[in-house]
């Protein structure tokens, strides 16, 4: 059974995944007027992933470690 925590962070991996997936979408229309505006889509996915592997992963470690 999941906990309500387990659950909330399943649906944001979820909604982060689906949001990579829609500005990987756009980077493929490449309807970009300037190389800026296709740097801050970019910028967008890295940080994204950045939550989502990394530090989702360490706020679980230091939430479990709180409940010791």
């Amino acid at each position: 059974m999941q906990t309500l925590s387990s659950l909330w962070e399943t649906e944001l991996r979820k909604l982060i995944a689906a949001r990579i997936e829609e500005l990987r979408d756009q980077l493929e229309g490449n309807g970009y007027e300037t190389v800026a505006d296709f740097r801050h889509v970019m910028g967008q996915i890295v940080a994204l992933r950045l939550v989502m592997d990394d530090l989702m992963g360490e706020a679980g470690k230091r939430a479990n470690q709180r409940n010791r």
